[in-house]
Parts: C-alpha cells; sequence; structure tokens
C-alpha cells in the first residue's frame, strides 16, 4: 500500500517563531489547538542541543 502522506520540513527557529506570533493574537487566546506545537518545538530543540555536543536534562 502506498504511503500518501506529506511531510514538510520546518526548521525549531520557525517552529518557535510559529508559536510566538500564534501566542501573539488575541484570537488564538481562547483556544489550545495550536498548543500540541510546543512539545515537538521542545524535542527538536534538545535533538539540536544533543547533535551539537550539549548535555540536556529533565
Amino acid at each position: 500500500m502506498a504511503d500518501d502522506k506529506q511531510t514538510t520540513q520546518v526548521s525549531v527557529e520557525d517552529l518557535w517563531e510559529a508559536l510566538e506570533a500564534l501566542d501573539a493574537l488575541p484570537e488564538t487566546r481562547p483556544t489550545d489547538w495550536y498548543q500540541h506545537l510546543e512539545p515537538c518545538a521542545n524535542g527538536a530543540t534538545q535533538v539540536i542541543l544533543l547533535e551539537n555536543g550539549a548535555e540536556v536534562s529533565h
């Protein structure tokens, strides 16, 4: 069965900027639909830090 899913690569910096922009919009304040992106951004940031030799603690 063919995989029809498409993926888009997004830089970690762009992801954090998008989250900050969404947080700043009054229209998004009563909703939490985009908040699931924050754990993704945190995970991606940790991966980059680990790849660069930094120690990451939880």
